[in-house]
């Protein structure tokens, strides 16, 4: 991303908020549904790994699909850490597009920052 930049060039990122879901220990996050697919999304420590288990249901057909993937969690600190190694500048954290600081219980870990 840095090399495809011109100087100045603004770079946006979000990741989830980690830090919240391990320090938590939050097992689950908001569901997702519309007219034709249920999405849930839990969390769950298995031998030390992170497991992020998802099930699609699918509302006409009735079929479930389940996925389990062991997670390598990026915390924020070291999203910045890499920001600023690879050169960008201007590092600013929020918890949410509408500017709000990055809280202890943010979802989401959004980063701002420039070339």
């Amino acid at each position: 991303v840095y090399k495809l930049l011109v100087p100045g060039g603004v770079f946006i990122v979000q990741i989830l908020h980690y830090e919240w879901i391990i320090q938590g220990k939050i097992a689950s996050l908001p569901f997702t549904e519309t007219d034709h697919v249920v999405f849930t999304r839990n969390y769950a420590w298995r031998g030390g790994e992170l497991h992020f288990c998802t099930t699609l249901t699918d509302k006409k057909s009735g079929e479930v699909y389940n996925n389990d993937i062991v997670l390598l969690p990026l915390l924020t600190a070291d999203l910045c850490q890499m920001l600023s190694e690879y050169g960008f500048i201007n590092l600013q954290q929020y918890g949410g597009y509408d500017g709000s600081p990055l809280l202890a219980d943010s979802l989401p870990s959004i980063m701002i920052c420039a070339k």
